[in-house]
């Protein structure tokens, strides 16, 4: 579960955590992440308190705090209300569009034929098709 993935006692520490921890402070940059994974009104709520879809925005949230190159996810959606899995997705494919590289791994074929750009389908641990 996303709970496991979260160090820190509220969702504003956990945001924060990586990009101190590294030396890196990020002033105004926290809170653009924190809205941006509609967490603002949560910043204060301990992690524990979170539901799940919660915990996941939050895990996603501490991650592209750290402003990575390629931004690795795997079922990032799980446990999101429909609401917020179409948020989500147009936010990654956002970031995407603006030279982000997102690696989406998903059993949704629905989102896959919806945000994808390159899609590769894996079965037993082998690419079995791939376009690109």
């Amino acid at each position: 579960t996303p709970l496991h993935q979260l160090v820190c006692d509220t969702v504003e520490e956990e945001v924060r955590f990586g990009p101190r921890n590294l030396g890196r402070e990020q002033g105004a940059g926290g809170d653009q992440v924190l809205a941006q994974a509609d967490l603002l009104s949560l910043r204060h709520r301990p992690t524990r308190a979170l539901s799940v879809g919660q915990q996941q925005r939050t895990a996603l949230a501490a991650t592209l705090s750290l402003w990575p190159r390629l931004l690795i996810l795997d079922e990032p959606t799980v446990g999101q209300d429909r609401q917020h899995l179409l948020r989500l997705m147009d936010f990654l494919a956002d970031l995407s569009r603006a030279g982000q590289t997102v690696l989406l791994i998903t059993h949704d074929h629905r989102l896959v034929e919806r945000y994808a750009g390159r899609v590769w389908q894996m079965e037993d641990g082998q690419v079995m098709r791939g376009e690109a």
